[in-house]
């Protein structure tokens, strides 16, 4: 016999999930999974910065940040987006993507390995920074395993295995974080063998799970248009991945490392939780690709108060703990951060909508006003740091992020509801035709 407890907790579920209109155990029970993963993968990102401020100087820890923003923005040629087109095929049944999508992308990825030589020599012999040389130069030959084989994460999401996926994403957060600290304790002043133990750690296992993943698929069949699609999509990638590490490589040029190391540990944080808002996201997408336009607007619009209530109450809260947290996690030399932080914290309910819109854009293949969008608001952002942080220095960094995450999620909404009255007259003016 069911224990009452439960029994009126479902009972609860049920009623809240009549009242607004979701499917709560739906996301509940995949939330867990993906809450807790996301948990662990904040606190073994926090942990690591921890250890660059303990550890290490503010130069290292903002060396570190720059030659991992260079090596991110460069993989961009491993075709990302195909892992957005592929969860969407896999989702409607196409489980032939799978093997094909990662052949693509690990291919690409290829032409990573010449670019970060050849980015690796310009600092090694122009720029005369050894350290940022070598790393790049070592990191270059694992740059398509750490890309171009993680497409298991498509596979999973789409299936709805977020319990897997959980797993195995916590697996690899755990492993980089050790690699970490063995580096750290072995040569904490050494840049390359820092950089390099994480990159080989996160290569091998994710050649691991793709193999794994590889044995389950049902079926080799594909959907036609979803190699183009995974193309457009990569041009979202590409400018997510630069408005996240571009900042650092204009505040590493126009400013010191040293600040780049002030302005990483205001954002770990703000980008753990945008992290955690695409994850939710990433849940509900599977159920947002079997609705059409005006189903997805009418109940957007419906909780849209339910949803900037709640980011309210949370961003309310990461702002009143946040000097806490890094007085008790940092030393007193980057008290600094707590401002910086705080600040950050502005971007965050646009971030949260500029997440959902564009997986919207993607359920209803609108990827080419996604990208007219991303490419737009993007090219402001840049303007504006490149303007804002050599005047204002690091605040001139996020006033510019909070820019950006407004003008996208605005425009968005409004060219989703423009779309919406497109789709209701046309349908009005075909029934009158008939």
């Amino acid at each position: 016999m069911e224990p009452k407890n439960i029994s009126l907790f479902a009972s609860l579920i049920k009623i809240l999930e009549k009242k607004i209109g979701l499917n709560l155990s739906y996301l509940f029970n995949n939330s867990l999974w993906i809450i807790g993963e996301q948990v662990i993968g904040m606190i073994t990102g926090i942990t690591i910065t921890v250890l660059f401020t303990r550890l290490t100087t503010k130069d290292i820890f903002g060396q570190y940040q720059y030659v991992l923003s260079i090596f991110t923005l460069i993989s961009f040629l491993s075709i990302p987006g195909i892992k957005t087109s592929v969860l969407r095929s896999i989702a409607q049944g196409y489980e032939g993507t799978y093997q094909k999508g990662t052949k693509i992308s690990f291919l690409w990825s290829l032409i990573g390995i010449p670019i970060l030589l050849m980015v690796a020599g310009y600092y090694y012999f122009f720029e005369q920074k050894a350290s940022i040389g070598i790393s790049l130069l070592l990191a270059s030959l694992f740059f398509p395993f750490y890309y171009g084989l993680n497409t298991w994460e498509s596979y999973l999401q789409a299936k709805a295995k977020f319990n897997r996926y959980s797993i195995y994403s916590i697996t690899i957060s755990l492993a980089e974080l050790i690699a970490l600290c063995t580096a750290l304790f072995i040569n904490k002043n050494s840049l390359p063998v820092i950089f390099l133990a994480a990159i080989i750690v996160n290569s091998i296992l994710q050649t691991y799970f793709y193999f794994k993943i590889k044995r389950e698929c049902a079926n080799k069949n594909t959907d036609e248009g979803w190699i183009r699609q995974g193309f457009i999509l990569t041009t979202l990638t590409f400018v997510s991945n630069s408005y996240n590490y571009i900042d650092k490589l204009i505040i590493g040029i126009f400013l010191s490392m040293e600040q780049l190391a002030l302005y990483a540990i205001a954002v770990v944080l703000n980008n753990k939780i945008r992290i955690l808002f695409k994850t939710f996201n990433r849940i509900i997408f599977p159920k947002i690709v079997k609705l059409d336009l005006e189903q997805i607007f009418l109940i957007l619009k419906a909780k849209l108060n339910y949803i900037i209530f709640f980011l309210s109450i949370f961003c309310a809260f990461i702002y009143l703990v946040t000097p806490y947290i890094i007085r008790i996690l940092y030393s007193r030399e980057y008290n600094e951060s707590i401002y910086y932080t705080q600040l950050y914290i502005l971007t965050l309910p646009f971030a949260y909508f500029t997440s959902l819109f564009s997986s919207i854009f993607v359920a209803i293949k609108k990827e080419n006003i996604l990208t007219s969008l991303q490419i737009y608001s993007l090219t402001i952002n840049v303007l504006l740091y490149i303007i804002l942080i050599p005047l204002l220095g690091v605040p001139g960094a996020i006033l510019s992020s909070i820019i950006y995450f407004m003008i996208f999620s605005i425009v968005s909404w409004y060219k989703i509801a423009k779309l919406y009255k497109t789709t209701i007259l046309s349908k009005k003016y075909g029934t009158e035709k008939e």
